[in-house]
């Protein structure tokens, strides 16, 4: 594996780490706040559905800009997003704070297959894809434990460290990640090979 690849997935794996931790506690933030039950499915409906509408511009952006800039810039959106949603303190707020994640969400996903996909040789595509979708698996499961862990003293503490993580992702792929832009185009034929 190149060094560029390890940096990816090794960016990849704290990313998806922190993409969990606020959600073993977001049903108690929602109880703290008095809230209906359906409120976890619409904040989980605003997010899927900015993600939904915002995947195929974040996939334009990304192929006019450098891969690992929208990266940085999705990780950093989605930890303010977090952090919204942290303060929100009615219905309305946790589905705008949602929807704001949900933008930045798909710009982190769409920039982070793009760049597996240019960054990897022909041979390695299937591989690379392969070891992104586990990566995204497990972490997720262990993301869950560590926030349900650090959120089990106080449900901010997971919010926090959700934040600074995925900032500090960010910031990491944008300093040493490899530069991937509109030159390095996408080999259709190769692609389905």
């Amino acid at each position: 594996m190149k060094k560029d690849e390890i940096i990816f997935f090794s960016v990849l794996t704290l990313q998806g780490l922190a993409f969990n931790f606020a959600h073993p506690v977001t049903p108690t933030l929602i109880k703290i706040l008095n809230l209906p039950s359906a409120t976890f499915g619409i904040a989980f409906a605003s997010m899927a559905t900015s993600s939904f509408i915002f995947s195929n511009l974040w996939g334009y952006i990304s192929n006019c800009k450098e891969k690992k800039m929208i990266f940085c810039i999705g990780c950093i959106g989605y930890a303010l997003s977090q952090l919204l949603f942290l303060n929100s303190k009615s219905l309305l707020d946790i589905s705008f704070a949602r929807l704001v994640g949900g933008i930045f969400i798909s710009a982190i996903n769409v920039s982070s297959l793009s760049y597996i996909l240019v960054l990897s040789k022909a041979e390695h595509k299937r591989r690379n894809i392969s070891l992104f979708t586990s990566i995204t698996a497990i972490t997720a499961a262990f993301g869950y434990l560590f926030g349900g862990v650090i959120g089990n003293n106080h449900i901010s503490y997971a919010f926090y460290l959700q934040a600074f993580s995925l900032v500090v992702c960010g910031v990491l792929f944008l300093v040493y990640g490899k530069n991937v832009t509109v030159e390095d185009k996408l080999d259709m034929k190769e692609i389905r090979d």
